[in-house]
């Protein structure tokens, strides 16, 4: 029984380690989304600024 207990100890670093790798990826990829959908909130901005001024 201990030496499943280590065994487990043994597994759950490398897990611990891609788990933080993986929150860090997905931190990333949310701060990416997110400037995405600020550069196109911005375009829509800019063309409704454009339809108004043409209208």
């Amino acid at each position: 029984m201990a030496w499943a207990t280590q065994a487990a100890k043994v597994r759950t670093i490398p897990e611990a380690r891609h788990d933080r790798q993986l929150l860090n990826d997905t931190i990333l990829s949310i701060k990416a989304s997110f400037r995405n959908l600020e550069q196109s909130c911005s375009a829509l901005e800019q063309k409704d600024q454009f339809d108004a001024g043409n209208g």
